[in-house]
Parts: structure tokens; sequence; C-alpha cells
């Protein structure tokens, strides 16, 4: 059997998608999720073919982007119009979803490779406002990284940059000095003053492992009442001191009161 660190129970994660189970590190159990997450695509597929201006394909569209099961509602119950912000746009996957439900996305992207790819892809679509630029806690400009050796590799390029410039387990090097922009002032500036409903109907962050200090600005700011829904992917496992980080910022998300705040987005 296959030894690793002694812990009681452990579980990896392969790049290639296979999962280990361990017990004081001896391997007893090993699977595949990618061959498992797979193994619907045909369905998806074919249900796309057959309804791909409604359920069918905001299902393939979900699962393109890997949305969770429970945050699927988020996409279901999206008004027309309703005004959704994607940080970390990437190549755009969420914002696709967005668009195929009648949504409005203000997609923020700082990646230079990446923004022009999403320049041509949505070129004239009046619901689509990109942003050159990095979602932030503060105004500013600041060194986007990619990791050591991998600034030509197309899955470093859509993946793997980031404003950190140390990250658990992956050398970093400078790429590109980006426009940065405090996400709780920009909604300040652009929704202003409202009285009943939230003006944005959801945002997303996935901004490689610069969301807690975001969140925290929001809710310092008292900024996350401008959305009805947030959903945030913490990346936690960029960091030694992960567990810490996330109590942290669980207390103050429950301190705030702010339950429209859920993390474990993808």
């Amino acid at each position: 059997m296959e030894k690793t660190t002694m812990k009681l129970i452990g579980k990896t994660i392969a790049p290639n998608g296979r999962q280990r189970i361990y017990f004081f590190g001896f391997r007893v159990a090993s699977w595949n999720a990618k061959k498992q997450k797979n193994a619907r695509l045909p369905d998806l597929i074919a249900a796309a073919i057959a309804d791909p201006l409604g359920l069918g394909g905001l299902e393939l569209k979900l699962w393109n982007l890997g949305v969770p099961r429970q945050f699927h509602h988020l996409f279901y119950e999206m008004p027309a119009g309703a005004v959704c912000i994607d940080c970390g746009a990437n190549a755009g996957k969420f914002t696709d979803a967005v668009l195929h439900q009648g949504g409005i996305s203000y997609a923020f992207e700082p990646n230079a490779a990446l923004f022009n790819l999403l320049e041509r892809k949505y070129a004239g679509n009046s619901r689509v406002r990109l942003f050159k630029a990095a979602v932030g806690a503060r105004d500013g400009m600041a060194m986007f990284h990619l990791p050591v050796g991998m600034r030509a590799d197309p899955v470093a390029v859509c993946e793997e940059g980031t404003l950190l410039s140390h990250r658990q387990r992956m050398d970093l090097q400078p790429a590109d000095e980006v426009k940065v922009m405090d996400l709780a002032g920009f909604l300040k500036r652009e929704f202003g003053v409202f009285s009943s409903e939230p003006p944005v109907w959801l945002i997303k962050l996935d901004i490689e492992g610069c969301e807690f200090e975001v969140v925290e600005r929001l809710v310092a700011e008292q900024a996350h009442r401008f959305a009805r829904h947030i959903v945030v992917e913490t990346h936690e496992r960029f960091f030694a001191d992960r567990e810490k980080r996330l109590e942290r910022l669980r207390n103050t998300i429950s301190a705030a009161g702010a339950d429209n705040i859920e993390l474990g987005w993808l």
C-alpha cells in the first residue's frame, strides 16, 4: 500500500482528479472524481442541444463552470436584467451563465491575455461591462504573479494568476503590474444609495487568495449590503495558517450578520 505522512485520517487530490483516503498513513481508498463528474457529460450535452436557450443550456454552462449544486438556485432564480459582478472573470464562464439567464455582468480580469480574449468574446454585447483590473481591498497598482516557469503555459494563464507574492507549495514570479479596484468603493460609486432591494443580484469572488481581505473590507464598509448574494472561493489552501484565516473570516461574517455571504464556491 502507498504510504504518506502520518495522520489518523487524511485525504489527497492529485492533479488528475484522483482522490485518495489514508488511515494512519496508509491508503485505504482511491477513486477518480473527474471521471465521476464526466460521466454526466453526454447527458448534459444532449440536453443542451435539445434545449440550448433553456435549462439544458444552463445546466451545461454550470457544469462547465463547476458550480456546486447548492448554488444552482442562484441562477435558476435570477431575474432578467439582474446585475452580477464577476470578480476574477477568467475565460468568462460565470459571465456566460449570467448572460444565459438574461443578466448583466460586470466582469473584472487583470490578466492581459485573458482580458484580450474577453474583449473579443463579448465585443458589441451591451450586457457585459469589462474592467481590466484586479479586485482588491484598496485602489491602486499591484504586481500580478504567475507560477515560476509557467508564464507561457495556457493553464497558468487561465488558472494560476494572483496578486499574492507568496503561496503555499508554489513558487511565484512577477509578471505584470496591474490596476487594482477596491470593490467596496466601486459598489458605492456605481450604485449609490438604495432604499429597498439590493441593486446587485450576485457577486462572485474568485480572486486567487485575495478574498479574505476583500470580504473583510466589504463587511467593514457595509458594502456587502449592495448584493443579494455573494459567493466566495476562499483558496485557503494557499496559506499555512488556513484554519485561522477561515475562522477569522467566518467570525467576521457572523458578527456582521452578513448572511448573504456564502463560502465554498467551487
